[in-house]
C-alpha cells in the first residue's frame, strides 16, 4: 500500500472529528447560554412600576411593554416605589416578579 492509498481515510477522519467538535459546541452553549424565554429571562431587566409598591403589597410593573404582577423585593423593602419609578427584576416568586427601585446613576 502506498501513502495515498489512505487520503480518503484521513479525511473522512478529519470531517467526522471536526462535526463532533461542533456538536459538543454547540451542546456546551446551549447548556451554558442564559434563558431567553419565561420569568428567569426577566432578572435584572428594567422597567417601570404601572402602581405605587408598598411593602409587601403586590402592585403592576412595566417590563418591555409586558404588564405583570410585581412586589418589592426583601433587600428594597426599605425603599418604597411609586408610580413611574424605574424598577429592576432581582428575582421572581410563582409569577410574581420581585423589584427593587432602580437608583439614578
Amino acid at each position: 500500500m502506498q501513502l495515498g492509498d489512505f487520503g480518503p481515510i484521513i479525511l473522512l477522519i478529519v470531517f467526522v472529528i471536526i462535526i463532533v467538535a461542533l456538536g459538543v459546541y454547540f451542546v456546551v452553549w446551549a447548556l451554558l447560554k442564559k434563558p431567553d424565554t419565561g420569568v428567569e429571562s426577566l432578572k435584572g431587566k428594567l422597567g417601570v412600576a404601572l402602581t405605587d409598591l408598598i411593602g409587601k403589597n403586590i402592585g403592576e410593573v412595566s417590563i418591555d411593554g409586558v404588564i405583570w404582577k410585581a412586589r418589592i423585593s426583601e433587600r428594597g423593602a426599605a425603599l418604597p416605589i411609586s408610580k413611574g419609578d424605574s424598577v429592576i427584576v432581582v428575582g421572581v416568586s410563582a409569577l410574581t416578579l420581585l423589584v427593587q427601585r432602580q437608583e439614578e446613576k
